[in-house]
């Protein structure tokens, strides 16, 4: 997505996994591009929410990509925590 501004953004990110790339510029444009590298990835990236918020001294970007779901395992039914990276 892309957006139009007059002056420097606030940014408000929430990616609980992955790789966030900034790359400033001065033309007062703003472009947001989320990649997938899998299918499970590319749902995630379906339901993420990019939206400028405000307008006047200082909008703010949010990118918020929702968690990927924690799976269930017998260990996690036991009490057993584990950690998938």
């Amino acid at each position: 997505q892309s957006f139009e501004v007059t002056g420097p953004v606030r940014l408000d990110v929430h990616l609980a996994s992955g790789l966030i790339e900034i790359e400033p510029s001065l033309d007062g444009h703003v472009e947001v591009e989320l990649i997938a590298h899998d299918t499970e990835s590319q749902q995630l990236v379906d339901a993420a929410r990019v939206e400028l918020r405000g307008s006047g001294d200082r909008p703010e970007i949010l990118v918020d990509v929702p968690a990927r779901p924690k799976s269930w395992s017998l260990g996690n039914l036991l009490g057993r925590q584990t950690t998938r990276r």
